[in-house]
């Protein structure tokens, strides 16, 4: 499975997990015109998200090296929407360039695409994607405002002209409402629900992988094998390795000499990209110890 981080207000991916900017999103949007198979596009862009078995293309992030001449490049089929900028227009540029090229994601039968869009609303620019999907998961908190909208969110959805996706829910984190009672009221099936579990999302965003036992990796491989039978696509693949957070005797730096995650400057100091001096994963994770 390849997860499209396609959030027009810009990625956090590539910084969370300590991977180069790029390639990604933009240099993907860009390849609109090419006559080459659409999977093709996408292993080119895509990398494997550390820990995991899935594949990620990255949103553009704030800090990171654009080419020299993005400014002088432009999306045609976006109306001539520019690379440059901060990350969220190079964002909005490149999810508007993918709406009007729906054939890039077109990958084949045998690869699930997940597109995630964040925030949308009518006048997003992912929103012509929505319709195309074979499915939309709607993801709220379950208490009365999360719930409120995305039930609205649902519903307009639904009544998009030419929408044939299968629109279904997913509750995330704790509240108030039962599944029971979402069931009841929500105008779409709910597919599932991810509970609270920080310790379990750390580990994950970090590259460290999903112990198998947190709350967490239960839900979302519920969540998963659902999509799976509902996808035109084969089941997602197996997931990775289990991973105990107690085996790791050190806490996750934010420079290290993993293969493939190894940044160099021109004087010969290791040291990270700008856009990951944010993500000191040592501060995220509060439960590691040096």
């Amino acid at each position: 499975m390849t997860v499209v981080e396609a959030d027009a207000s810009g990625g956090s991916l590539a910084a969370r997990a300590g991977l180069e900017a790029g390639p990604g999103l933009v240099e993907w949007a860009a390849m609109a015109g090419s006559p080459r198979p659409a999977g093709e596009l996408l292993d080119q862009v895509s990398r494997p998200f550390p820990g995991t078995s899935v594949a990620v293309v990255t949103g553009p992030v704030d800090g990171a090296e654009q080419p020299q001449d993005s400014a002088a490049t432009a999306y045609p089929a976006a109306g001539g929407a520019r690379l440059a900028g901060g990350a969220a227009a190079r964002a909005r540029a490149a999810v508007t360039a993918l709406a009007c090229e729906p054939r890039l994601l077109e990958a084949g039968d045998d690869r699930a695409v997940l597109l995630d869009a964040g925030q949308v609303s009518a006048a997003a620019p992912a929103w012509p994607l929505l319709a195309r999907a074979d499915g939309v998961l709607v993801c709220a908190p379950p208490s009365l405002d999360g719930l409120a909208a995305a039930f609205g969110l649902a519903r307009e959805i639904q009544a998009a002209p030419g929408c044939t996706a299968e629109v279904a829910l997913v509750a995330i984190g704790d509240g108030p409402y039962s599944p029971q009672e979402i069931t009841a009221a929500a105008p779409a099936a709910l597919w599932g629900v991810l509970p609270h579990d920080p310790h379990a999302a750390d580990l994950l965003g970090s590259g460290r992988g999903l112990a198998a036992r947190t709350r967490l990796a239960r839900a979302a491989t519920v969540l998963a094998a659902r999509c799976a039978k509902r996808a035109s696509a084969s089941p997602f693949p197996a997931p990775g390795p289990a991973r105990d957070a107690t085996a790791d005797a050190q806490p996750s730096r934010l420079v290290r000499r993993a293969p493939g995650r190894r940044w160099t400057r021109h004087d010969g100091v290791t040291e990270p990209p700008a856009h990951l001096a944010l993500f000191d994963r040592s501060r995220m994770l509060p439960h590691a110890t040096d």
